[in-house]
């Protein structure tokens, strides 16, 4: 059986399973067992952010990680001043312990608007049809120029659907892990941070104007952060494994928040 993660978001919307498919729910991550299914990353940035991952227990003490009521927030510190020569401002990044088959929530800066992205080797391509989306780039593997890879009856057209003739899915996905993650400046957020009109205190240096804001400016960091109500993964049947059809599971989640940080109004 494929697995499939559905996301929906309060400000984006993004549906995943296809019309016609079936899927069952798989696994409910709620806020009475979310923090137990995820491991904290502690290591350096792999997109080479201005960002210092900590472990559980820090997180816990330090209030970036609370288990409300109702929800699961993830946050990061905006109390606290850094030099630009440190490691990073404090975060957490999430892994689940669980792996999946198949980027689905992507944006830096003062982006209004979700990026998906799935990155892959070469050899796959999509089509970008079937999807509300306008499809940017149909090769997001390394090699590509730029090296720019770096109830389900009742879902709507979906919002990026990475599909097509010339991608053998099943091939180029495997083993992922969800992940929550909120970092700072890097490859992606810190390159772009001119151009998506972040304030610029170094002339021409996009990374290093990024780094100065986010060391500096605990009060810019406040609004990034992760709100999760519920996350569900739905795990598609093959033929013949369920015969009633008229049964459907609704795999959602809501969520809101920033995935990479730089500047924030």
């Amino acid at each position: 059986m494929r697995t499939l993660l559905t996301s929906r978001l309060v400000f984006l919307y993004i549906s995943f399973p296809f019309s016609n498919a079936k899927y069952m729910l798989n696994h409910a991550y709620t806020p009475s067992n979310f923090f137990n299914e995820f491991n904290l990353f502690t290591g350096d940035d792999p997109t080479s952010g201005f960002v210092n991952y900590v472990d559980q227990p820090t997180a816990f003490a330090s209030g970036f990680m609370e288990d409300q009521t109702n929800s699961i927030y993830i946050g990061v510190d905006s109390d606290n001043v850094y030099p630009v020569n440190a490691r990073g401002r404090p975060s957490v990044r999430l892994e689940s312990k669980a792996t999946y088959t198949h980027d689905i929530l992507e944006g830096v800066n003062l982006m209004t608007a979700n990026k998906p992205a799935a990155h892959t080797s070469a050899g796959c391509t999509i089509s970008g049809s079937n999807q509300t989306a306008t499809l940017s780039q149909p090769d997001r593997s390394p090699a590509a120029p730029g090296n720019i890879g770096c109830g389900s009856a009742m879902f709507r057209i979906l919002s990026a659907s990475f599909a097509g003739p010339g991608c053998d899915i099943d091939e180029h996905f495997k083993e992922h892990q969800i992940v929550f993650n909120i970092t700072f400046c890097g490859a992606y957020g810190g390159n772009t941070f001119e151009a998506n009109g972040c304030p610029m205190s170094v002339p021409g240096d996009g990374l290093g104007s990024c780094v100065a804001y986010v060391a500096g400016h605990p009060e810019g960091m406040k609004e990034a952060y992760w709100d999760i109500n519920s996350l569900n993964d739905g795990r598609k049947n093959d033929v013949g494994e369920d015969d009633d059809d008229d049964e459907s599971t609704d795999n959602s989640e809501e969520a809101e928040g920033n995935e990479e940080s730089g500047c924030e109004d």
